[in-house]
């Protein structure tokens, strides 16, 4: 099981925790500069939410990267498909070979047209954006996740009180 870390700052924290402690201070001052300016007052998973969205949007430029890669890569490989098909019925046409022979052929043909076009440094070069996108922001996107099942479960709570009460089932809460 690996070590839970912060999405904000990378550091180690609790695996119930959403923050490490650090992070958590820096919340509690943020609140409190926030009543003084602003008069609002956010929750922990909100002003985590929000930290998270900040962050995610940092790395939009490497995500669109990553889109054209993947766009450049899809159409490499229709051209290297219509290219190796018109090579190939060059090469064969009028003769007769079994299915076999004609399906190694064509497997042949299409490695000589893709090493032609450099696919495999295209293939690498998307592999390490996916990568890298993966490193930086899979745990900024477990966050957000769990930021959502907090919420879920609340929203659950707040459902079966208010069912409890509308049946006029005594509250186990003391006032």
């Amino acid at each position: 099981m690996r070590e839970a870390i912060c999405a904000l700052c990378g550091r180690a924290r609790k695996e119930e925790d959403l923050t490490c402690p650090r992070c958590y201070t820096l919340y509690q001052k943020d609140v409190v500069e926030r009543y003084r300016s602003k008069k609002e007052v956010l929750e922990v998973v909100d002003w985590v939410e929000e930290k998270v969205k900040e962050k995610l949007a940092g790395f939009q430029n490497l995500k669109d990267k990553l889109e054209k890669k993947e766009a450049e890569f899809k159409a490499l490989e229709e051209e290297v498909r219509k290219e190796a098909f018109q090579l190939f019925r060059e090469r064969t046409s009028g003769k007769h070979l079994p299915k076999e022979i004609l399906q190694d052929l064509k497997e042949e043909t299409q490695k000589e047209v893709w090493q032609k076009k450099k696919g495999n440094r295209l293939y690498a070069e998307l592999q390490g954006l996916r990568e890298d996108v993966k490193e930086k922001t899979a745990a900024l996107e477990e966050t957000l996740q769990r930021v959502e099942e907090i919420r879920k479960g609340r929203r659950e709570r707040v459902s079966v009180d208010e069912l409890i009460k509308s049946l006029g089932i005594p509250s186990s809460k003391k006032p």
